[in-house]
């Protein structure tokens, strides 16, 4: 599964964000057709592009026991961040890029 995530992962479109920095208006496009982002060597999924890769919640429950899905909450899955150039504080669902497979 790990394997599977992480080539999903190469094939992904992540925009690269920098916190606390305006976004400019080519970055606010970039950032809402893509499927996540990358933030301080974290990996933060849309949660739509996540549940498509992996639909069910017992290989989600595997990525967060193997400490690949970070949580500040027992309860959800997910992290609400705010994202320069995206509108609220939505949820994504953060992967930790050191505990993916490396690419081979």
């Amino acid at each position: 599964m790990l394997s599977t995530l992480k080539q999903k992962l190469e094939g992904a479109d992540t925009a690269e964000v920098v916190l606390r920095e305006p976004a400019t208006p080519d970055e606010v496009r970039d950032r809402a057709n893509a499927d996540g982002f990358r933030i301080n060597g974290d990996i933060y999924l849309k949660p739509d592009r996540l549940r498509a890769w992996l639909p069910t919640k017992t290989a989600r429950a595997l990525l967060k026991g193997n400490g690949v899905l970070r949580t500040r909450r027992e309860d959800v899955d997910t992290i609400d961040q705010l994202i320069p150039g995206i509108p609220g504080k939505l949820r994504y669902y953060v992967l930790d890029g050191s505990k993916l497979p490396p690419t081979s």
